[in-house]
Formats: C-alpha cells, structure tokens, sequence
C-alpha cells in the first residue's frame, strides 16, 4: 500500500508504507516550522498538512505507536521498523532518555546507522506501547 501527501511546495509524494519510519511535527531550528518531518529510511521530507491528519493517514495503512521525544513533542513511530529499544547509554546519550529506539532497514537485514529516537519513555514502557499496536 502506498500513502499520499502534500509537501511544502504543494506537490504530491508517494510513499510505501514499508518505508516510513517515524512522523513528528518539525522542532529543530533548520526544519521548517509549522511543518510535518515524515522520515522513511535515512530520507526527510517536510509535509504541509495537519499532524493529526497525516498521523491517521499512516495508521490506517501499518502498526504505528505513539512516543514522546524528550522536549515532549509526540513521534508516531512504525512498529515494523524498530529495531530494538536500548536503554540509554550515560556517556553519548541525552541524560533526559529513558529509552533509545533504533530502526532496521526495510529489508530487515540490520540497524539503519544513526537513525534512532530518544524517549521519555521507559523501555518497557516502549515495547508495551509497541506490542498494544497490534492490537
């Protein structure tokens, strides 16, 4: 199944839902504001329309679960392509992390490098979250 959605520009993207990783509204000083990051595999694209929207969009199409980053913004991660959840590591990690959420290839071959999420979320409370997506 493909997902539609607009960009900035007002065109058009198309994307698998195999591919998509996580959605969160933009945060950081170089994304545009008042924008949606919707990242599939190590690619960002930045869409126009309205979180909540998009978010169901995505939903209705695989297993999503919804985590807090650590300024508290929410991230709807796909489920099918985390590929564990780590506890955070003291020395390279944000002293805020209660968990870090790697993602896996979509060929399920391994971790995509430098693709992960750091949570507020504890890990068991993440892989309760992830596993009450199949529900």
């Amino acid at each position: 199944m493909f997902v539609a959605y607009k960009l900035l520009d007002g065109s058009t993207k198309t994307l698998s839902e195999q591919s998509l990783i996580r959605i969160r509204p933009t945060i950081f000083e170089y994304e545009p504001s008042s924008a949606v990051m919707v990242q599939a595999d190590t690619q960002q694209s930045y869409s126009s329309e309205d979180f909540d929207e998009l978010v169901s969009r995505f939903a209705n199409a695989l297993p999503m679960a919804k985590l807090t980053m650590l300024d508290e913004t929410p991230v709807f991660v796909s489920v099918n392509r985390v590929f564990e959840v780590i506890p955070p590591n003291a020395v390279t990690h944000n002293p805020k992390a209660k968990a870090i959420v790697q993602f896996g290839t979509s060929n399920g071959s391994g971790p995509l490098e430098g693709v992960f999420t750091s949570v507020l979320e504890s890990v068991d409370e993440v892989q309760e979250k992830l596993n009450n997506a199949y529900s």
